[in-house]
């Protein structure tokens, strides 16, 4: 039996697909939530050791959309919200989609703020990594309201 159902975002990158590796080896229910490319690519996933990722949803998304968003989180009691874009110098060409994928997600609002609005997920854990670029913060757990 699962120790309990995960959501990661963001788990195509660097530290999404070691932490989708870390939760199925300690015994969770992974769903991982990867950017949509027309090449379908998992990112770093596909360095996943094929034994756990055969035990991993992979779904491809995009967090700025709020029904790719209800479905990912649907059946999970935790999420892991590391998606964010990363390329400081592509940043300067399109602010606004920065803004809204790294900023405003982190901030309670776009399409993962849905998540906090379901009883059942108890905890987002948010990465500040790849949004900054430069300094590592741990992940802050942030709890659901709904459930306290």
């Amino acid at each position: 039996m699962a120790r309990g159902r995960a959501l990661v975002t963001g788990a195509g990158g660097f530290i999404g697909s070691h932490l989708v590796e870390r939760l199925v080896r300690e015994g969770y229910s992974v769903r991982a939530l990867v950017r949509y490319t027309s090449s379908s690519s998992p990112g770093n996933l596909q360095w996943t050791p094929p034994e756990i990722l055969r035990e991993v949803e992979v779904v491809p998304g995009n967090v700025e959309d709020p029904g790719a968003m209800r479905a990912a989180v649907s059946g999970c009691d935790t999420v892991f919200h590391l998606a964010a874009l990363i390329g400081i110098p592509y940043s300067y060409a399109a602010p606004q989609q920065y803004v809204a994928t790294n900023v405003d997600m982190e901030e309670g609002g776009g399409s993962i703020s849905y998540p906090t609005e379901d009883p059942m997920i108890r905890k987002i854990y948010r990465e500040e990594l790849a949004k900054e670029g430069a300094e590592f913060t741990m992940p802050e757990s942030v709890y659901n309201p709904a459930t306290r």
